[in-house]
């Protein structure tokens, strides 16, 4: 589920919105502000990913919650809600990196249409991030590789690895657990998960590293870089 915060100092439009089935989208409703000062304290408690807010606000308006949240959460999506319809607050919210602009009085089907898209968004970023941690790993894999069978890594290869294991220094050790007494595949898998664990605890409590398992041809094999 993701997060979202309504922001709107008229009690009525704050109850009305919180009250809409959001779990349709994938919403849950985390905090509910009556002005953008408030806002910014719950935002300090909790992140949300999404934020729908007022333009017209006392102590802190939408445009000043925007640019307070553009400055220091440029991850949370905005959704503006506003009775003026003048291009100059539009304008202005999308530099402030606004995602949608909605009119008051609130219509159903736009708001709908809006948060189809706030949610599809988040969606595909979040499938970006996945990937990326997908790529990294497979980097780090086929670089660790080649260092535990002695070939050659230098040059850009070899910084890429060093920042992705954060590390200034490389250095391999390798653990074999000859398993061909007990060929069957949960025994192996059991050794490999041993390994994991080990090297898991090591690189946690050292805040450094790399670890690398390999089963092949009967054999356990790990790698600590």
């Amino acid at each position: 589920m993701y997060k979202m915060m309504i922001v709107d100092d008229e009690r009525l439009i704050r109850e009305g919105l919180s009250k809409l089935n959001w779990k349709q989208y994938g919403i849950e409703i985390r905090a509910v502000c009556k002005n953008g000062l408030e806002a910014v304290e719950k935002i300090k408690e909790d992140i949300p990913d999404i934020i729908m807010f007022d333009i017209c606000m006392p102590i802190m308006d939408g445009l000043e919650l925007a640019t307070y949240i553009n400055k220091n959460h440029p991850d949370i999506n905005m959704v503006v809600l506003s009775g003026y319809s003048d291009f100059t607050y539009a304008k202005e919210c999308i530099k402030l990196g606004v995602f949608d602009y909605i009119l008051k009085p609130i219509d159903s089907d736009q708001l709908s249409s809006a948060f189809r898209r706030v949610v599809k968004h988040l969606a595909e970023e979040k499938d970006k991030i996945r990937q990326n941690d997908i790529s990294e790993e497979i980097i780090k894999e086929t670089i660790a590789e080649k260092l535990v069978q002695g070939k050659d890594v230098y040059g850009a290869e070899l910084d890429i690895f060093k920042t992705l294991v954060e590390g200034d220094s490389i250095r391999v050790a390798a653990f074999v657990q000859d398993t061909m007494t007990a060929k069957n595949t949960s025994n192996m898998k059991r050794v490999g998960k041993s390994f994991r664990e080990v090297f898991s605890k090591y690189i946690k409590d050292t805040d450094a590293g790399y670890y690398y398992v390999q089963i092949k041809e009967g054999r356990v094999m790990g790698y600590l870089i």
